[in-house]
């Protein structure tokens, strides 16, 4: 498959990409906006911002597309599965741990770089 028909694919389930680029990037100054911004770890974020996309995708291309909703849930299951292990909760075995993936120090709070906080226009 070229990738003029995967771009033409992806439109009919994501929607029109300057679309959904700004949506999504509405949606992330808002989170980047929040009291709580400064104390979210990397992980979170990362799952916010991909929520932020997927939810863009979900408002504008086609809101019954299965793997928007099951990203969804799966960005929210891997924060949970960080959190779990950062408050010594057992892990669900569902959602075991690669052992490639990186640590971080508890409780480090996200010291974002100034393009991810600046307001885009």
């Amino acid at each position: 498959m070229n990738i003029s028909s995967i771009l033409a694919q992806r439109e009919q389930t994501h929607g029109d990409f300057k679309t959904v680029a700004s949506f999504a990037q509405t949606l992330k100054n808002i989170i980047r906006s929040s009291p709580n911004w400064p104390r979210i770890d990397y992980v979170q974020a990362q799952v916010l911002d991909a929520h932020a996309d997927k939810i863009a995708r979900i408002l504008c291309g086609d809101h019954t597309h299965l793997d928007h909703w099951q990203d969804l849930a799966g960005y929210a299951a891997l924060s949970v599965r960080d959190l779990e292990e950062a408050q010594g909760v057992a892990p669900s075995p569902a959602m075991p741990r690669a052992p490639s993936m990186p640590t971080r120090d508890d409780d480090a709070p996200l010291d974002a770089p100034a393009f991810l906080t600046e307001t885009r226009t």
